[in-house]
């Protein structure tokens, strides 16, 4: 074997080595060549070949590759400036000297969209940069409903900054910012891809040496993020600019920081960092506890190694109970169990998208966001959980059955677009909020006995539902059962209060029944022609457009409802404000 795939093979992995034997026979012929580029720009990883492969990258990959082999070659020059390059653009070029100069950019990010620039401390690290459209202010957020990285908005306000040192790496930064991904790599960090040449005219006017940055290859969107050593690391987790690596690495601002690489002491879990020496979490740089919080007390750590599924069982001992957590090859936690957390915050394991398993036997209430981005999770056991706040589960797609035996109050986005939920125990729920269980194809049935008031979008979009027992609801929200299309019979007893398009676009339904209803909002059972009874002897109230494919319906209740009574509405909307403006 060529000594160059040796040395691939034993850094890189033997399917790596492969895919090197059969993509650079031209750069194998010279000793040393391969192995030398390769291991400048990728540090020692076994994951590479896979991460390759699984996004469709090898060609990217070879084409990168050549490129700097023929490197000298490809580089663009110029006599232009960067300000009269971007000028050329469409941009504004300012230089950022001081904190105040940094801060006078920051009206043009959206709340909740701020750069961690902003924090402060950033002229320290970096040279810093605003190229800012000539006619930004026509550019407006709201007319992006789909974000993209490099769509018009997104590149109108770039921030452009080069990490002082030896090598300047850039990082191109997108105006949404926390909303699409990698926003820290716009134009995939290639100032080439703003304008030719300006990689060249940054390094002559600014003194600054941009490695390779000119060169595309988006390896930085799937786990990579390149160092100030100009090599490309894999990492795990990126927290707030933080990025944590395999072998307990952490870069930050394109630095290596091997502090926490003794394995004998330090363990890392998702982001946190467990000094087990110490016997208490390192909270690096990171503001949000929710985790650790659920960890009061350690008293001892023992970890079991599973080599058949490749992950490690944490027991971690707490006065006289042990939590369990199990991770995997690089460290995210795939199963926790805890049976002393009794109250769990907001955002808890939000970065984590691989947990399968959690059991939290005496956990009474869960703030906002609980495990928001997780799509594995298969089981959750919280039998005594009475309360559970915003976005809880909301992009989970495997769940099949909620067993909430205790809970009382949901907040908004409840367990949204997860198309497989066929079971829902909730005897206790009394207050769900908007977005509940939206999107579901295979709930057909539900029941909660004790539910009393619902926010918009309830079972919205849920086109298999057949059934539901809903005794004591009062009031709905806007939007509810809308598409819901399955259903053939009706009974809400104390419903008092329907808003906008309730059973919208609903063609099956033949009976229902409302014996205590009062108002409607407008788009009341819109596009249902086949409903031939409706019991509402004390409807008084309607919006637009009430039955109006139904004239039997509609035509029974002409002479009930009132439109125009604005009076009565006054007085039933001192009720039900927070759904209606007249």
């Amino acid at each position: 074997m060529n000594n160059d795939l040796r040395l691939i093979k034993k850094y890189y992995g033997e399917d790596f080595a492969h895919l090197c034997r059969e993509l650079f026979p031209i750069l194998l012929e010279k000793e040393g060549l391969l192995f030398s580029i390769i291991s400048k720009e990728f540090a020692y990883n076994k994951y590479l070949y896979t991460d390759l492969k699984d996004n469709y990258l090898i060609e990217e990959f070879k084409n990168y590759i050549y490129s700097l082999f023929d490197f000298e070659r490809k580089k663009i020059i110029t006599e232009k400036t960067p300000e009269e390059l971007l000028f050329e653009a469409g941009y504004d070029l300012y230089e950022c000297k001081t904190e105040e100069d940094i801060q006078s950019f920051k009206k043009y990010y959206a709340e909740n969209e701020e750069l961690c620039t902003f924090k402060g401390g950033r002229l320290a690290k970096c040279h810093v940069f605003f190229a800012v459209k000539k006619d930004v202010d026509k550019i407006k957020r709201e007319e992006f409903t789909t974000p993209n990285r490099e769509d018009e908005y997104s590149t109108s306000v770039l921030s452009i900054q080069f990490f002082k040192g030896i090598h300047n790496n850039v990082s191109i930064k997108s105006r949404y910012n926390h909303h699409v991904d990698n926003p820290d790599a716009t134009y995939h960090n290639n100032l080439e891809n703003i304008i030719p040449g300006l990689t060249d005219s940054f390094e002559v006017k600014y003194h600054l040496n941009v490695t390779n940055s000119f060169v595309n290859f988006d390896l930085d969107r799937y786990g990579y993020v390149r160092a100030t050593d100009g090599k490309f690391y894999k990492f795990i987790y990126e927290v707030n600019g933080i990025y944590y690596c395999p072998n307990n690495m952490i870069i930050e601002n394109g630095k290596i920081n091997n502090r926490f690489s003794d394995k004998s002491r330090y363990l890392f879990l998702d982001h946190y960092i467990l000094d087990m020496q110490r016997k208490m979490f390192v909270n690096y740089n990171y503001d949000n506890t929710s985790f650790i919080d659920t960890i009061p007390y350690i008293d001892k750590v023992e970890i079991n190694l599973d080599k058949e599924h490749n992950k490690r069982k944490i027991i971690i001992s707490c006065y006289s109970s042990k939590i369990e957590i199990i991770i995997d090859q690089f460290g995210r936690i795939v199963s926790y169990k805890n049976d002393l957390v009794t109250h769990i915050g907001h955002s808890f394991l939000t970065q984590n998208k691989v947990l399968e398993t959690i059991c939290l036997e005496n956990l009474y209430t869960i703030g906002d966001n609980f495990l928001v981005n997780d799509i594995n999770l298969r089981e959750f056991y919280f039998p005594n959980v009475e309360e559970i706040g915003n976005n809880f589960l909301e992009d989970n797609k495997k769940v099949k059955k909620v067993n909430l035996p205790n809970i009382k109050k949901i907040g908004t986005t409840f367990i949204s677009k997860n198309e497989i939920i066929d079971e829902v125990y909730a005897p206790l729920l009394e207050k769900v909020g908007s977005w509940f269980l939206f999107q579901n194809s295979a709930l057909e049935r539900i029941e909660l006995p004790k539910l009393l008031e619902v926010d918009n979008s309830f079972l919205s979009h849920d086109k298999n539902l057949k059934k539901i027992y809903l005794p004591k609801v009062y009031t709905f929200g806007h939007f509810c059962f809308l598409e819901c299309d399955s259903m053939d019979y009706l009974i809400l007893p104390s419903t008092m209060y329907v808003g906008d398009n309730f059973f919208n676009n609903n063609r099956s339904l033949k009976s229902a029944s409302f014996p205590n209803l009062i108002y409607v909002g407008h788009n009341f059972f819109k596009e249902n022609r086949y409903l031939y009874h409706l019991d509402a002897p004390k409807l008084k109230i309607t919006g637009c457009r009430f039955f109006n494919s139904n004239n039997q319906i509609y035509e029974e209740f002409l002479d009930q409802v009132n439109q125009e009574d604005k009076n009565f509405q006054y007085e039933i909307l001192k009720k039900f404000n927070k759904y209606v403006d007249i």
